[in-house]
């Protein structure tokens, strides 16, 4: 069994299974959409480089519902706070919903891989995108323990 701490709070679960921890933090409200940032953590597959992760994790995105449309802006290196990354930006499209532009940062710390996924309105991704740089950049690593 392993204990896994959070702040406030631990848990004892059994080995053989597999933590994938995920962080929400939402802005306020545009247009009835909340502008967020996702964060993920999952534990890095055997000589995976964060790059492989990330074009898997891209793979199951254009496997989205049939009624959701999703586009490849960019991808390419990234250095987050000093740590080298791999970031993709892409848009989503939903009938009847404004299209919403995300930035997902993969970052590769120790034994786990962290996606950093910034979503927001396309009307408001440019004036966003400075409130994300500066959450994102403010990040720290190896604070945690593996």
């Amino acid at each position: 069994m392993s204990r896994i701490t959070f702040p406030a709070m631990s848990i004892t679960i059994p080995d053989n299974w597999h933590e994938e921890t995920l962080t929400t933090f939402r802005g306020p409200a545009d247009d009835n959409f909340m502008p967020n940032l996702i964060i993920t953590r999952i534990r890095r597959q055997s000589g995976e480089t964060v790059q492989a992760h990330a074009q898997r994790q891209i793979q199951s995105l254009t496997e989205l519902p049939a009624d959701l449309e999703f586009s490849l802006i960019e991808q390419g290196e990234a250095l987050l706070s000093g740590q080298a990354a791999w970031f993709v930006t892409f848009r989503v499209t939903a009938p009847d919903n404004p299209p919403v532009v995300q930035r997902h940062y993969y970052v590769e710390v120790g034994d786990w891989n962290y996606c950093f996924s910034a979503s927001s309105l396309e009307s408001e991704a440019g004036g966003m995108a400075a409130v994300f740089d500066a959450i994102t950049q403010s990040l720290k690593f190896g604070l945690m323990p593996e």
